[in-house]
């Protein structure tokens, strides 16, 4: 992983960890420690910004990879639900309404719904028919008739307007009907089409609830007695149309009914099924994540099963087609995510077998959206799951559809970038690809501040820093939309991957650091300590000349970090938040003036003040990096510093000290070289995991490093700090042993050895 290989590396600064990811994607992540925003790729299990769905059983509705703080949650394609979910199920909404045309066939009976090619034909066509059958009882009509209303959804006001003066006037004749049902299809029908277009009133007279209350208690009564109908159970689409109306069900109506006996009854008819259509076991599953339900595990265990069970029979309709493979993944992620499910890994194989064999079908013979792509690799982010040949084939896919696409979703390439990215995936021509599609996207100029957080974000995780300056142009110019609505987690990440990155637009800092004063002003609790530490961090790397710009917010995040250490509260400052606070006063103290290392340095003498703690972890953790083995790069750097002692002797060098701590900054080196002139200089040197991953920036230094450079280089006792950076290693390693140490002998400027 890029967390251990960083090792927080001589105080390389944590990744903000997602609190929450990529869409219900509308949660993204945070970088560091999360939760934790630690060591440059590293996270804790993190809420799922980018999210986490007993029954809590309650609807949501899928936002923008979502969090509660952090990556935006994706949504699901072929989920119904009410007010803005993905859209249905790719094969037809079950057996009311059907796919057919908007227009009507000259077959069809005169009060055939079907005829109506419009909302207002409908409406004539319900209008003249209504009467006649309410007084025949007829549910067939009536079904079909909400469903060609939702068929016939339009956007515009007035359209929804008519839609939902039509629902009422089928409602209002359905409601005595319910009494009468007497299969549980003939109640899930109508549910269904209800949540299908978030209509779940108007409530009756009496209070009780309209017509999708009614229906769902028609299907509660007697213990669930039609759900457990011999004579006429539901089939495998009723159950699924079942569950996901009642994910779509808002609170309100899921607290009028016996929800979990209802749930119950279900799983008991599902697992009585002889068979079970792949789509079928795709939706319950979404249902399932929807509803953040846990004690489910056997359910979801065999739904996973069958996706992709071969047996008896078996056409192409009941094998895995691509929406349902992907909505499945999708809802798997969630789970494990949101309640801890875990698939039995032959299920998610055979899973990860039928994507790979449909990947590899040839460019233009897949059907695999946009969306269900970026689903199934955020999916596998949650589930941690990283067999090679799914996510080669994924990540390989997904820059195709980037670099082939005009338009891309900003959601599709944020999440995109933050799954790889949590994999540690290390192919940089994906991160490339997903770039060059930000910057061709219009709709990027638009997107919300959770797309550009978690794109950033997933970029500085893997060190990836865009070969031009268009993205963080396009950033710039959507920087009136960030200080408008940013959460404190959108701009500490923001900030904390322009620092990694070492980009810098006056623009975008500015708007970034202003919505942080407001939203301190308005209410410093909606800061967590790692908004505060991650923020004062970045703009310590940026460097003094920004921390002054901003003077005014680095003084209200430091005062709220004090706040925060003295009230020990609930949200208390972490081992990784002190250590950055630390790095952070170093600056603060090379600005010079009083003001602002001065509220640190307030109750310095005081123990257990913030500084004194801060100053404290900072050594504890730099011993403890200081303790761990050495890299290749390292190893063999002071190994040939040693040698160079041992040739040139005392009157040139007269010790070479292995892992030196630097107290003074909290900090170590790989070697301090005492020369016969009394100078001691330190030796540091830049791995691979400290420069940037893609060309052409492999030969330039990770922010934290050159943060970790500048103070060293102000200790006094030390003449020099020397870096020795792994590019100019190679090129001395091309000359033998003779090579390193002529290399090393002109950087300390000493004679050539023997």
């Amino acid at each position: 992983m890029l967390s251990s290989s960083l090792r927080d590396s001589r105080g390389l600064a944590a990744a903000p960890a997602s609190r929450a990811v990529a869409c219900r994607l509308t949660h993204l992540p945070s970088l560091g420690g999360c939760h934790g925003r630690g060591v440059l790729g590293s996270r804790a299990p993190c809420p799922v910004p980018g999210g986490a769905l007993v029954p809590r059983l309650v609807g949501r509705t899928p936002g923008t990879l979502g969090p509660p703080r952090g990556l935006a949650k994706p949504t699901s394609e072929g989920y119904h639900g009410g007010g803005g979910g993905p859209s249905g199920p790719s094969r037809g909404a079950g057996r009311s309404g059907g796919r057919g045309s908007q227009r009507p066939s000259q077959e069809l009976a005169r009060d055939d719904p079907a005829r109506a090619g419009d909302l207002w034909e409908l409406a004539t066509l319900v209008e003249a028919h209504l009467p006649r059958w309410k007084a025949q009882g007829n549910t067939r009509r009536l079904s079909k008739a909400t469903n060609r209303a939702i068929k016939l959804g339009s956007e515009s006001m007035e359209g929804a307007a008519l839609r939902s003066s039509i629902l009422d006037d089928l409602a209002g004749a359905y409601m005595p009907l319910v009494p009468r049902l007497q299969s549980a299809a003939d109640c899930i029908i109508p549910l269904y089409a209800c949540s299908r277009a978030g209509y779940w009133g108007p409530a009756s007279a009496d209070g009780k609830g309209g017509l999708a209350v009614a229906l769902l208690q028609r299907l509660s009564a007697d213990g669930c007695a039609l759900m457990r109908d011999e004579d006429q159970p539901p089939s495998d689409q009723d159950h699924a149309n079942l569950w996901l109306a009642l994910a779509a069900a808002p609170p309100d109506v899921q607290s009028r009914i016996d929800l979990r006996g209802l749930l119950d009854a279900s799983v008991e008819g599902i697992y009585s099924l002889d068979s079970i259509a792949t789509q079928a076991c795709s939706n319950i599953l979404l249902a399932c994540s929807r509803l953040e339900l846990e004690g489910f595990d056997r359910l979801t265990h065999q739904l996973t099963a069958r996706l992709v069970e071969p047996g008896e029979g078996t056409t192409p309709a009941r094998g895995a087609y691509e929406q349902a493979l992907a909505n499945s993944l999708y809802a798997l992620g969630e789970l494990a995510d949101d309640v801890g499910h875990k698939p039995k890994p032959e299920d998610l194989q055979r899973l990860a077998r039928e994507v790979v064999a449909r990947l590899s079908v040839g460019p233009g013979k897949v059907s695999f959206t946009p969306q269900a792509l970026s689903n199934m690799l955020y999916a596998c982010a949650k589930l941690g799951y990283k067999d090679p040949a799914l996510i080669r084939r994924l990540a390989s896919a997904v820059a195709s559809e980037g670099r082939a696409a005009a338009h891309s979703e900003p959601q599709h390439l944020a999440n995109s970038a933050w799954a790889l990215a949590k994999m540690a995936y290390a192919d940089q021509g994906a991160y490339a690809a997903l770039v060059a599609a930000a910057d061709r996207s219009q709709e990027m100029r638009a997107t919300n501040p959770q797309n550009w957080s978690n794109l950033w974000y997933a970029l500085a995780l893997v060190r990836h820093r865009p070969a031009t300056g268009r993205l963080l142009e396009l950033t710039a110019q959507a920087a009136a939309g960030l200080r408008q609505s940013a959460t404190p987690q959108h701009c500490a990440n923001l900030l904390w991957a322009l620092a990694i990155l070492r980009l810098y637009d006056e623009r975008l800092v500015d708007a970034l650091t202003g919505r942080l004063v407001q939203l301190l002003g308005q209410a410093s609790s909606q800061l967590n300590g790692q908004d505060v530490s991650n923020s004062l961090w970045a703009l310590a790397v940026m460097g003094p000349d920004v921390l002054s710009r901003h003077s005014g917010l680095v003084k209200g995040l430091l005062r709220d970090a004090v706040r925060r250490w003295d009230a020990k509260g609930a949200d208390p400052l972490t081992k990784e938040n002190l250590r950055q606070l630390w790095q952070a006063q170093l600056e603060l103290e090379a600005m010079g003036g009083d003001e602002l290392q001065s509220i640190l340095r307030a109750g310095e003498d005081r123990e257990g003040s913030l500084l004194t703690a801060a100053r404290a972890e900072a050594m504890v953790g730099v011993r403890r990096l200081a303790s761990l083995p050495p890299f290749a790069l390292d190893e063999e750097v002071v190994s040939t510093l040693e040698q160079l002692q041992q040739r040139m002797g005392p009157g040139a060098i007269v010790s070479v000290q292995r892992r030196f701590v630097v107290e003074e900054v909290g900090r170590f080196v790989e070697a301090l070289v005492e020369l016969a002139d009394g100078r001691r200089v330190a030796v540091d040197t830049v791995d691979p995991i400290q420069a940037y991953a893609n060309d052409p920036q492999r030969r330039t230094a990770i922010g934290p490093v050159e943060l970790r450079l500048r103070q060293l280089g102000r200790v006094p006792s030390l003449a020099k700090v020397l870096s020795v950076p792994y590019w100019q290693w190679e090129e001395a390693k091309a000359g033998g042993e003779a090579g390193q140490r002529a290399y090393l002998c002109r950087l300390l400027g000493l004679g050539a050895s023997s």
